[in-house]
C-alpha cells in the first residue's frame, strides 16, 4: 500500500531520538507566517468540504464530487507547506497531482534511509546494537522504492471505477492507523531506562570523530532522574505528534487515491465520457462519498488541531 511506508516510515527509535531537540523546538515556536498559510489553506479545504456535502444532499453528485476533489486537494497543499513545501512549487511542479507531493515526501525518506544505512556500513556493530537489531532497514528502503514505482503507475489504473470492497479496505485502513498509537512506558518504568540504555550503547557505536563518541554526554543526562523524567515527557509529547500525523497523513494519501482523477472528468467531457452519467449513485464512489468525507473531515480536523495545539510546558 502506497500510503503505508509513508506511515510506518514516521518513526523509528534511532531516528526519533535524533530529532528530538529539533521537534521540541517546533512545538515551543509562537505561530508562524507559514501556520497562519497552512491554516488559511486548511479552512478553504473545509469550506469546499462543507459545500461538496450540501450539493450530494441536493443530488448534484457530479459538482460535489468537484468539491470534494478540490477539497482534498487544499488540505494535502496545508500538509506540503508543513512538511517542507513552498507555495512556489505548487504552481511550478505539483500543481493538481497531488500525488508529487508524497512522492517527493517518500523520496526524501530514501534519501535519509540510505545514509543511515551507509552509515550503519561504516559502524557495522550499530547494527547489532538492541535499538537497531529489530528493524530491517533494507527492507524498508526497498518498501520506499515500490511506493515511488506504485505512485508513477497510478496514472495507468482506472481509480474512477474502484469498487465498493476496496473503498471500504482503503477507509477501515485510515482508522486502523488513527487507534494504532505507538506509546512510550512511563518515566519510573524500568524499561525506560532500559531503552536509555540502549540509546548509550548505541551512541558508544557511533563515532562523530576517528575515537570520539557522543555516549558519555548521553550518560551524563540519563544519570539524573530529573533529567529522565523531562526526557521521556518530551518523548511522549513527541510519540503524540508522530502518532497524530501518521494518521493525517495517511488520510490525505488514501483519500487523494479518491480523488485523484476526477479534477476535470467531473467538469468536461473526456472522449465520449459524460460527467452527468458517470456521476450517480451507481458509482462506488459516490455511494460511499459520505464516508470518504467523514474520514477526511475526522484527519483535516485533527490537523488544524495539532497547529492550534499549545506549546510543551516543561
Amino acid at each position: 500500500m502506497i500510503g503505508s511506508a509513508a506511515a510506518e516510515g514516521s518513526f523509528t527509535p534511532f531516528l526519533f531520538i535524533l530529532n528530538t531537540i529539533i521537534l521540541y523546538k517546533q512545538l515551543a515556536v509562537k505561530k508562524t507566517d507559514l501556520q497562519i498559510r497552512i491554516s488559511q489553506w486548511i479552512e478553504l479545504s473545509l469550506s469546499d468540504l462543507l459545500s461538496s456535502r450540501i450539493l450530494f444532499l441536493a443530488g448534484q453528485h457530479r459538482n460535489s464530487y468537484f468539491l470534494l476533489q478540490q477539497s482534498v486537494e487544499k488540505a494535502n497543499k496545508a500538509f506540503a507547506l508543513y512538511i517542507g513545501f513552498t507555495e512556489e512549487e505548487f504552481a511550478k511542479d505539483i500543481r493538481h497531482d497531488q500525488m508529487k507531493i508524497f512522492k517527493k515526501e517518500i523520496k526524501k525518506k530514501e534519501v535519509e534511509i540510505q545514509e543511515l544505512l551507509s552509515m550503519l556500513e561504516r559502524f557495522p556493530n550499530a547494527k547489532n546494537s538492541a535499538l537497531l537489531k529489530p528493524f530491517n532497514f533494507h527492507e524498508y528502503h526497498k518498501s520506499l522504492l515500490s511506493s515511488i514505482g506504485t505512485i508513477d503507475n497510478l496514472r495507468n489504473v482506472d481509480l474512477v471505477s474502484i469498487s465498493a470492497s476496496e473503498i471500504n479496505y482503503l477507509i477501515d485502513g485510515i482508522y486502523e492507523i488513527e487507534d494504532d498509537e505507538i506509546q512510550l512506558p512511563k518515566f519510573n518504568d524500568p524499561t525506560i531506562k532500559e531503552l536509555f540504555k540502549n540509546v548509550s550503547d548505541l551512541l558508544g557505536q557511533i563515532e562523530i570523530k576517528p575515537g570520539e563518541t557522543t555516549k558519555g554526554e548521553w550518560d551524563f543526562v540519563i544519570n539524573d532522574e530529573q533529567n529522565i523524567r523531562l526526557l521521556t515527557k518530551i518523548y511522549t509529547e513527541e510519540l503524540k505528534i508522530v502518532n497524530r500525523v501518521a494518521f493525517i497523513e495517511y488520510a490525505f494519501i488514501i483519500c487523494a487515491f479518491f480523488t485523484i482523477q476526477h479534477s476535470s472528468l467531473t467538469r468536461y467531457f473526456v472522449g465520449d465520457k459524460n460527467p452527468l452519467k458517470i456521476y450517480t449513485k451507481k458509482l462506488p464512489l459516490v455511494k460511499k462519498q459520505q464516508e470518504i468525507m467523514d474520514v477526511f473531515e475526522r484527519a483535516v480536523l485533527e490537523f488544524k488541531k495539532m497547529l492550534n495545539s499549545k506549546p510543551l510546558k516543561i
